[in-house]
């Protein structure tokens, strides 16, 4: 979360606020945020919620309580460049789309890891809702993110996205990186079952 969230910080274009919608177990995001000194000048939403939520639903209550025009999506282990907004903003303006898809790499670190992308993610920037930037008042025409499953529920979302909306773009530069991929076959087995299961 350290990570992702200085990234957000070290933009070149600032953003208005910065929404945390946090269901974790343990408070380690609550305590950083409280320790955090450094962000007086943009503002912090945190929500601090008891029942877990999916990914899909942590979304859908981000986005009720935005305030902005445009709305940009991270998840806690995908890691921005300092230009990831400046570059979607102007494409969405240039092109006068309704949505930008963000671009995520994923990256090894171990042996492991490196098989593992290329027997499933690939080596090469694959299109993600995380690093995605889209007009509030268009996220609303949509049925938003499915909130009862564990994953797929961004594929789904970005089919409905690219159908109800012609202009929608893909980043140019992948902006993002993912470096958190398991680094076991238990775990990556495990993962990959339960994700399946929600996917399917």
């Amino acid at each position: 979360f350290k990570l992702t969230f200085n990234g957000v910080l070290s933009q070149s274009k600032t953003p208005k606020e910065i929404i945390i919608i946090d269901s974790s177990e343990d408070l380690l995001i609550q305590q950083f945020l409280e320790e955090e000194t450094h962000t007086k000048s943009i503002e912090i939403i945190y929500l601090r919620q008891v029942k877990k939520l999916f990914p899909g639903a942590a979304r859908n209550l981000g986005v009720s309580i935005a305030s902005s025009r445009w709305i940009a999506f991270l998840d806690t282990k995908t890691i921005p460049d300092s230009n990831w907004l400046k570059s979607s903003l102007k494409k969405a303006i240039s092109s006068k789309a309704d949505v930008v898809f963000g671009k995520t790499k994923y990256k090894a670190s171990t042996s492991f890891q490196f098989y593992l992308i290329g027997s499933t993610y690939g080596y090469y920037p694959i299109v993600t809702v995380p690093g995605t930037l889209i007009s509030k008042n268009k996220f609303q025409e949509t049925n938003g993110f499915n909130s009862i499953v564990r994953s797929g529920e961004d594929i789904e979302w970005k089919k409905e996205v690219s159908e109800k909306f012609y202009t929608t773009e893909i980043d140019d530069r992948e902006s993002l990186s993912y470096s958190s991929l398991p680094r076991t076959l238990y775990k990556t087995l495990k993962k990959f079952f339960i994700y399946q299961m929600h996917g399917a």
